[in-house]
């Protein structure tokens, strides 16, 4: 529900002559409103500084409507799981869920604090990613991250 991010209403007044009070609204798709992060509505003439793209003047030059910003979770952003680690004598394989196309890098560490990278740019091909790597030592700790 898009809310006044002043009053903290969902009503909105018009700050045209002919128009008194009205609901401004985005209606997204069910996958859409299943994702909805945050959601305002503006009356840009009383904030001294609007967000980006917003302007100051925006509701004198609209028709009828004020500024509704929604923004929205990633789609399609599966949250990570870890499915297997298989350790060897000399190598680890560490197998997790993937999205396809999304490029990861795996870092290791013996104390928790540095975090040097063992792999960088492996691109997920499929909904599963295996990784195996030669690993010296004693115990270690590995860490996936998602490459932007």
């Amino acid at each position: 529900m898009p809310a006044n991010p002043l009053t903290g209403s969902e009503w909105t007044f018009s700050i045209q002559s002919s128009l008194y009070t009205r609901f401004d609204y985005i209606l997204p798709c069910g996958l859409f409103c299943s994702n909805i992060a945050s959601s305002q509505v503006f009356r840009t003439d009383l904030l001294a500084n609007p967000p980006a793209p917003l302007q100051t003047n925006d509701d004198r030059i609209a028709s009828d409507h004020l500024p509704v910003l929604m923004s929205f979770a990633n789609l399609y952003n599966k949250p990570f799981r870890l499915i297997s680690i298989t350790p060897g004598n000399q190598t680890v394989g560490l197998t997790r869920e993937s999205v396809l196309g999304q490029s990861y890098q795996v870092e290791s560490s013996t104390n928790l604090a540095a975090w040097p990278v063992l792999a960088s740019n492996l691109t997920a091909t499929g909904a599963v990613f295996h990784f195996s790597a030669t690993v010296a030592g004693g115990a270690q700790f590995f860490r996936v991250r998602r490459i932007p």
